[in-house]
């Protein structure tokens, strides 16, 4: 972990990460899903500023990710370009369109005040 938290940008942390192949992508991905939170959760307990915002930066610096899911955002007209927008993306469909809480949606609501006015 020590050297993920002393890299000093995104391209150390690939170069950290390439190790037995991996493609960018997959490398990307990684870091994503484990990095970003590990820094993140690491921050919050030591309360490290420094990691967190580390951690934030790297989502704001990462290009988002292609799945089924933002594909579904970006076919509404969303434009993904990070993958802080993609986390965040991924984080509604879990919490509004999965549990069909669509009224305490904020897309949804505007969405269904346009069809229906």
């Amino acid at each position: 972990m020590s050297a993920l938290t002393e890299a000093k940008d995104l391209k150390e942390m690939h170069r950290i990460l390439g190790v037995g192949g991996t493609s960018p992508k997959s490398r990307n991905l990684i870091i994503i899903n484990t990095i970003v939170p590990l820094l993140y959760a690491y921050g919050m307990h030591r309360s490290d500023d420094r990691l967190i915002q580390k951690a934030i930066a790297l989502l704001e610096e990462l290009p988002a990710e292609d799945n089924y899911i933002l594909r579904q955002w970006k076919a509404c007209g969303l434009n993904v370009g990070t993958a802080a927008d993609s986390q965040a993306l991924i984080q509604l469909k879990r919490e509004y369109c999965d549990r069909k809480d669509c009224l305490r949606c904020r897309f949804a609501y505007e969405f269904l005040k346009s069809v229906s006015g």
